[in-house]
């Protein structure tokens, strides 16, 4: 069965006939399009929803001689309307980020780093070369996903205290290299079976390799992990 396997010198291999990998294409197009279609009706439904409640009760809690418990209720839901309406924009978000539509790649990255910065407890080192205009959508969504499910990775595992993320054009290609100082793991245990996870480099792994690159981890227990994939950047005539 395809899979990921580590071997004793860091280094990620992905297993794929080539005739899986159009198969695998429009399996990530898919789900993308379903995140988005997701994201989408959070943002104008239950978005929408919660702000005209949030609006009418803190309208409600304004009426004259309005008992104050009644009042201090109204203020309350008004509350937590609002606390609900954060909570959507942040798993919309999480679902598509719009900064990618709307800003491009470059501050999209950099707001994700941002925000997983203030997530993780962690301090970052961030050296992000612009990288607006060299790929179509879909392989933009690509990178962005690879950034967010390593920086994830490390929240969720690392236990770091601080985290390196640099993003570099060079000769025509983009490389890429998150290195964290947390606790590391064993390569040697990661799993030959997709289903069975991976810490995520499964997807990571499969994304690299549309974009045609190959994704490299160095890391070793109470070592911390080094993430690093070299992506060639497109001519104009492949765009």
């Amino acid at each position: 069965m395809p899979g990921v396997k580590g071997n004793q010198n860091g280094i990620i291999k992905r297993k794929t006939p080539a005739v899986g990998e159009a198969s695998s294409r429009r399996l990530i197009a898919a789900q993308e399009e379903e995140r988005k279609r997701l994201a989408r009706e959070l943002h104008d439904g239950v978005g929408q929803t919660l702000l005209v409640i949030k609006n009418r009760t803190f309208l409600a809690s304004q009426a004259p001689n309005l008992p104050g418990a009644v009042a201090e209720q109204l203020n309350e839901i008004s509350t937590i309307a609002m606390r609900a309406i954060e909570e959507v924009r942040e798993i919309s978000y999480a679902l598509r980020p719009f900064q990618l539509d709307w800003m491009g790649l470059t501050k999209a990255i950099q707001g994700l780093i941002a925000k997983v910065s203030l997530a993780g407890g962690f301090r970052v080192v961030a050296d992000v070369d612009s990288i607006d205009g060299p790929f179509l959508p879909e392989a933009e969504i690509n990178f962005y996903r690879i950034v967010q499910e390593s920086l994830t990775n490390i929240v969720k595992h690392a236990r770091a205290a601080v985290v390196e993320v640099r993003i570099k054009t060079v000769d025509r290609h983009l490389a890429l290299s998150i290195k964290d100082d947390g606790c590391g793991f064993d390569l040697s245990c990661l799993p030959e079976n997709p289903a069975s996870g991976g810490l995520g480099l499964i997807g990571i792994s499969e994304r690299a390799r549309i974009l045609g690159g190959q994704l490299a981890i160095h890391s070793q227990p109470g070592q911390g992990t080094h993430l690093s994939i070299t992506i060639p950047l497109p001519t104009a005539h492949e765009k």
